[in-house]
C-alpha cells in the first residue's frame, strides 16, 4: 500500500504521461495526390487529437428469469482532430479535397473509383511522447475518411489567436502498436496548395 508521496512519485513512470506530448501524422488515399511530405508537414499544424475510444458491446441473453450479459462486437466512435490554419488554408483544402473524392460538392458524384476502399481511405498513426521527444506508444487508426471538416469561425473581435480546423473522421479499425515509432519524420519541405475539384 502506498503510505507516503515518495511511493507514489516512484510508481509514476516518467513523470507521468503528458497529453501535450504527441504526433498525428496522416496517410492520405494515393488518388487525391498528395504528397506524404503533406502528412508530416499537418503534424505541426495539428493543435489537438485523440488516443480513439473502443466500445464493445454488450449481448442480453436470457435464462430461467436471468439476465446473462455477454460481450458483443467492437466499435470505434468518430475520431476528433483540430488543426491550425496557415495562411494556405492547407488543412481545410486537403480535407475538402478528399470529401470531393468521395461525393462531388458541385457534381454530387464520386470521381472514378471514388467508391473503392484503396481510393477513399486514409489512415493516421497517433505517437505519444515522453518528456526527452522518446516514443511511448503507437496507435494506428484505419480505414478512415473524413466525415465533417468543420467550421472556421469568422468574427471581427477574435485577437491574438490562430484560426483552427476541426476535422472528424469514421474509423473502422484501430490498432495499438505498442511502444516505439513507425515511421519517421526526417524534414518537412512545403507542398504546393491542393486545387478543389
Amino acid at each position: 500500500m502506498a503510505t507516503s508521496i515518495s511511493d507514489f512519485l516512484s510508481s509514476m513512470a516518467g513523470g507521468g504521461a503528458r497529453a501535450n506530448r504527441y504526433e498525428v501524422i496522416f496517410t492520405f488515399p494515393t488518388a487525391l495526390g498528395i504528397p506524404a511530405a503533406a502528412g508530416e508537414q499537418l503534424t505541426y499544424l495539428c493543435k489537438g487529437a485523440e488516443l480513439p475510444e473502443a466500445t464493445i458491446g454488450q449481448a442480453n441473453v436470457g435464462f430461467k428469469g436471468r439476465t446473462l450479459k455477454l460481450p458483443g462486437d467492437i466499435t470505434w466512435p468518430d475520431w476528433n482532430v483540430t488543426l491550425y490554419l496557415d495562411n494556405d488554408f492547407l488543412p481545410r483544402d486537403i480535407f475538402q479535397k478528399w470529401q470531393n473524392l468521395i461525393n462531388g460538392y458541385r457534381s454530387n458524384v464520386s470521381a472514378p473509383n471514388g467508391q473503392l476502399p484503396a481510393t477513399f481511405l486514409g489512415s493516421a498513426k497517433i505517437y505519444t511522447l515522453d518528456r526527452e521527444d522518446k516514443v511511448t506508444t503507437t496507435t494506428q487508426v484505419n480505414a478512415i475518411w473524413p466525415t465533417v471538416v468543420g467550421t472556421m469561425a469568422l468574427d471581427y473581435t477574435t485577437n491574438d489567436a490562430i484560426a483552427e480546423q476541426p476535422v472528424t473522421f469514421a474509423v473502422n479499425e484501430v490498432v495499438a502498436l505498442g511502444a516505439g515509432r513507425v515511421g519517421t519524420i526526417t524534414s518537412v519541405t512545403p507542398i504546393a496548395r491542393p486545387t478543389r475539384g
